[in-house]
């Protein structure tokens, strides 16, 4: 299917996109201000409950795993 083969190519140039403009300390700095005490009270204070910073965490990972690995290799 012609829609089917166009949604997989964009995902995948989304996600050669994605480790080209990764920024580990970016993604760090993100991790750091989410769990920080004032971004958690903030949130505890509007929405009831503590933010789940688990979304952030993976990005680090990501970025991680990808900014180690050999060029080609990442990109596959």
């Amino acid at each position: 299917d012609k829609d089917t083969k166009e949604f997989f190519d964009e995902i995948d140039k989304e996600i050669k996109q994605d480790y080209k403009t990764c920024s580990v300390s970016q993604a760090f700095d993100a991790v750091f201000q989410c769990y920080t005490l004032g971004s958690q009270a903030i949130h505890y204070y509007r929405y009831g409950t503590k933010n789940d910073c688990s979304g952030k965490w993976e990005d680090f990972k990501f970025c991680l795993k990808t900014k180690t690995k050999p060029s080609e290799k990442a990109h596959v």
